[in-house]
């Protein structure tokens, strides 16, 4: 099953570099739901050991590669059923491959020319690069970050698709929803979803300061680009690129908290 939600995954970069930003958000609402499910089935698994299953038959149900591969086959079978029938993996819906197999599990793919531009009208910079993943993924359910990697990928992916049609349609009400799969995604990655994630971590806290600032939330928009500002000044700045750093520095300077004005 990872494999098809990789698949849906790239399916959805490719729909947001067509500017198609509800068929991305079809595809990374399945991906995410298949994670969801799969690390459903894997917690049951360790209920089930804990209480004295044997680790073999535990992990039986679950609907993925083992390490001596017994459910590969079977499991590819089922998915390219469901993946046939499903209209949101209609082979004639754009795709998008992953990237070559090689020491770097996320490729970014930037949407914000298919979208329309990387900030709103003079207003403040979102950092709009979808992630794209190779099938180089965990596929040993007894790792503990089994699935981890791509719930977050997915979540950040997710989040950007509510986060601009938040902002560039006024659809406010979607904002608190891209602020809570992007915290999701910090979540698993500051308690190790281990790939590289720097350039993420600081997208994530830009997107996360943005969003907080347009809510309102002063306090957790300062406290999200002081921790962007102190990874920029050690030297992250050198995993993105030259517009991104200057988004991100904008956003700091013109996102701080406001100020109280003195009492007269």
């Amino acid at each position: 099953m990872l494999p098809i939600i990789i698949d849906l995954n790239n399916r959805g970069v490719g729909s947001l570099e067509q500017g198609d930003h509800e068929r991305a958000r079809i595809h990374f609402k399945e991906a995410l739901e298949r994670t969801t499910y799969l690390l459903n089935l894997k917690h049951e698994a360790e209920e089930l050991m804990e209480m004295g299953c044997d680790q073999e038959e535990a992990f039986a149900s679950l609907p993925i590669c083992t390490r001596g591969g017994q459910h590969e086959a079977a499991v590819s079978d089922e998915d390219a059923s469901v993946q046939s029938d499903d209209t949101s993996c209609n082979s004639s819906l754009p795709s998008r491959s992953p990237p070559p197999r090689r020491q770097n599990y996320i490729e970014r793919v930037s949407i914000s020319t298919a979208l329309g531009s990387s900030s709103t009208e003079n207003g403040p910079f979102i950092y709009s690069h979808a992630l794209l993943m190779s099938r180089d993924c965990c596929t040993d359910p007894l790792e503990q970050d089994f699935c981890h990697r791509e719930s977050a990928v997915i979540m950040f992916n997710l989040a950007l698709v509510h986060h601009w049609r938040g902002m560039h349609f006024g659809l406010t009400s979607l904002l608190p929803k891209a602020l809570k799969l992007y915290e999701m995604s910090f979540s698993l990655i500051q308690n190790g979803a281990a790939f590289e994630t720097e350039h993420i971590v600081l997208g994530l806290l830009n997107n996360m300061g943005q969003i907080n600032h347009e809510l309102t939330d002063y306090q957790e928009a300062e406290r999200c680009f002081k921790e962007l500002k102190e990874m920029l000044t050690a030297g992250a700045s050198q995993v993105v690129d030259g517009p991104d750093v200057q988004g991100f520095l904008m956003n700091i300077m013109f996102l701080e908290a406001p100020q109280l004005a003195p009492a007269a």
